[in-house]
């Protein structure tokens, strides 16, 4: 059975316990108002407080910005004196099928999906590498690529919207580039 925090006070006043004693009212400090602060340069508009950048001068380009340095990856578990893996064939296509590129080329339109598909020999433990697609120096993408067995065939692909030169590393788990492709999108 539950008793309620009432029925159990009642009970103890009618078994003779003694009443408890009335709290004391708490000290509430009174509630100051902050002083409004006074307004800004052109009345409340906070924007007009905000550092603003010079404007350019006439014919001048902005700059391009600084491209973001690899991020690292956990360290490889390959023993030391393993055997290097050998890219036996890395190239960039217009799809995959089968497991095997189809379209092969260096040069894609704009906005069209472009793969690149590597075959390997791993002679060592499984392998966790990264296909970093840049245009023309500035990364896009980062996407992983396990390589499990002693000879394998594995790809990513994705859109390549701009013109120019792109580059596909291939990078081990420390982040060093251990092969590379490049393609040009007209």
């Amino acid at each position: 059975m539950r008793w309620s925090l009432p029925i159990l006070a009642l009970l103890l006043v009618a078994c003779g316990a003694p009443p408890a004693p009335p709290a004391e009212p708490l000290e509430v400090p009174p509630f100051a108002e902050a002083p409004t602060p006074p307004p800004g340069p052109t009345g409340d508009d906070i924007g007009s407080l905000l550092p603003v950048e010079p404007p350019l001068p006439p014919g001048a380009r902005p700059p391009e910005p600084t491209p973001e340095p690899p991020p690292k990856s956990e360290p490889t578990q390959v023993p030391a004196g393993a055997k290097r893996i050998t890219f036996d064939k890395v190239v960039t296509a217009g799809s995959v099928v089968d497991r095997k590129p189809k379209g092969e080329a260096t040069r894609f339109k704009d906005g069209s999906e472009v793969s690149c598909w590597m075959a390997v020999t791993n002679p060592g433990p499984v392998r966790r590498l990264r296909h970093q697609w840049s245009h023309n120096g500035a990364r896009k993408s980062s996407i992983p690529v396990t390589v499990k067995g002693p000879t394998w065939r594995t790809w990513t692909s994705r859109p390549v919207y701009g013109v120019g030169k792109w580059t596909v590393d291939i990078v081990d788990e420390e982040g060093g580039v251990l092969h590379s492709v490049a393609f040009e999108v007209q």
